[in-house]
């Protein structure tokens, strides 16, 4: 194999890896909290793939367990598989009255404890501070890291911290969480689809660069054969 369909070889799969990634930033357009990804080669042409932290717009639903937050931070939430973090503010109340989302994880206070609402009419001050019937209840944990995008991203809206995004932070200064408002992708359609479309472009030259070199190579080989 020449050198030229050894790099037009790895362009290839590069190319199939970023129309992926851009595939699934549009399937998840309509997933609330999901952050889109961003597929890139480092100065070795080596690919890697980060998360694109920035706010996405913000939806009025006016359901009281629908809580987003403005400016920097993740809930922290609590699941079989230990903590994980998200921007995804969709909550529910389970059997035992704590604050859940959909996969049954559970909403943290600041305390570290799962958030139990037995009352009333429940209100959210821009704090995080949750209160039924008018009376103080637990704080939302609204937390932070040092590099947030180092964190690992697992399924569309969690996020693991493995070491690498640093120490975890408390609230950010400035941060406030608005009840029945739900963050939505920040995926910005008409944008995912010329990147989709430049890389289709992409690899379609990589392919016919690729049969066109193993018709050389055939062709080539054939003669030879036919010199002997």
């Amino acid at each position: 194999m020449n050198i030229g369909t050894i790099y037009a070889t790895k362009g290839f799969y590069n190319e199939y890896e970023r129309f992926e990634v851009i595939s699934n930033n549009l399937a998840n357009v309509s997933t609330p909290g999901f952050k889109r990804d961003i597929y890139a080669l480092d100065k070795n042409s080596n690919p890697y793939t980060e998360t694109d932290m920035s706010e996405g717009p913000v939806q009025h639903t006016g359901n009281e367990l629908d809580f987003s937050i403005q400016g920097e931070g993740f809930f922290e939430m609590l699941g079989e598989n230990g903590l994980r973090y998200t921007r995804q503010g969709r909550f529910l109340l389970n059997a035992d009255k704590e604050i859940v989302n959909a996969a049954g994880d559970k909403l943290l206070s600041d305390r570290g404890d799962p958030i139990v609402v037995d009352g009333g009419d429940l209100s959210l001050a821009p704090d995080g501070t949750l209160m039924v019937d008018g009376k103080e209840l637990e704080t939302i944990a609204v937390v932070n890291f040092e590099n947030p995008k180092m964190l690992s991203k697992e399924g569309a809206t969690y996020y693991v911290s493995e070491g690498g995004a640093g120490e975890r932070l408390e609230r950010p200064e400035g941060t406030i969480v608005n009840q029945g408002y739900l963050e939505q992708s920040n995926v910005i359609v008409p944008q995912e689809m010329v990147k989709m479309m430049e890389s289709l472009r992409t690899y379609e030259t990589f392919q016919k660069y690729m049969n066109t070199a193993s018709e050389m190579d055939t062709k080539a080989v054939s003669e030879v054969g036919m010199l002997r």
